[in-house]
C-alpha cells in the first residue's frame, strides 16, 4: 500500500483542548468535535482509535 501526502495546505484552522481524559476540537468554520481517552485509546462517534 502507498500512502500520498497532501503537499496542500489545510483549508481550515483549528485548535483543541485536552482536559483530562477528553479532548476537544473546532476551527474556524465553526466545525467542533470531542472524544475521550480510555487506555490510550480514543473514543469518538462510537468508534475506537487507536495508534498506529
Amino acid at each position: 500500500m502507498q500512502l500520498t501526502v497532501s503537499k496542500d495546505k489545510s483549508a481550515y484552522e483549528g485548535r483543541y483542548r485536552i482536559t483530562g481524559d477528553d479532548i476537544e476540537y473546532w476551527n474556524d468554520t465553526d466545525f467542533t468535535s470531542n472524544g475521550t481517552f480510555i487506555d490510550g485509546v480514543l473514543c469518538h462517534a462510537g468508534m475506537m482509535l487507536y495508534r498506529q
